[in-house]
């Protein structure tokens, strides 16, 4: 269960998912300018250092897995920390990129005159 191969495939998802993110954030401040919601901006301010999250991850599981002093409790640690941190990536990107539209006046303009 706990392979390099998956966890390469769970470092290369959590890439997938912060690359969005900063994706979805540059289309909101392209969109809105300089109105966009905080996790939107961290995005975009920080959005190269954010992709080092799986890098950090996947060295540090590579080399609890290498090493043979470390007990095989921390080994699955060390690998279930990898889908933890996916879920709060998605959790993250999914306020980031859905947060703007919630916030959005969808009505139509002027249909208040009548009242």
């Amino acid at each position: 269960m706990q392979s390099s191969k998956n966890a390469s495939l769970i470092a290369i998802m959590q890439a997938g998912v912060l690359t969005s993110g900063v994706l979805v954030s540059g289309l909101w401040n392209r969109i809105l300018g300089n109105t966009i919601p905080p996790a939107a901006q961290m995005f975009l301010d920080h959005g190269p250092l954010v992709l080092g999250i799986p890098v950090v991850w996947i060295l540090g599981f590579v080399y609890i897995n290498i090493q043979p002093g470390f007990p095989e409790l921390l080994k699955r640690a060390a690998f279930w920390l990898g889908p933890v941190i996916l879920a709060g990536c998605v959790v993250l990107v999914l306020r980031a990129s859905l947060f703007p539209l919630m916030n959005m006046h969808w009505g139509i303009a002027g249909a208040d005159a009548g009242e």
